[in-house]
């Protein structure tokens, strides 16, 4: 684990990509049912959240290719 001083300039760009990273969590939590996994084994739901975030990535890319970009944030919606 690297050990940052919380006035460095890299904690500070570290800092600032929190909301973002809260964001996507809540977002793999609403709609890919990450929030109630029942599985038991740490593998299955590791497995488990990278697919979800497969097919996060999978959505936002096809509605960028559609050219549908102001609807990438709410690609997620129509998986779950």
């Amino acid at each position: 684990m690297i050990s940052l001083r919380r006035a460095s300039g890299e904690w500070n760009i570290l800092y600032s990509l929190t909301g973002s990273v809260e964001r996507v969590f809540g977002t793999l939590k609403g709609f890919t049912a990450l929030d109630c996994v029942t599985l038991r084994r740490l593998d299955k739901v590791e497995i488990h959240c990278l697919l979800s975030v497969i097919v996060m990535q999978a959505m936002a890319l096809a509605k960028a290719k559609e050219e549908t970009i102001g609807q990438v944030r709410n690609c997620v919606a129509h998986v779950a």
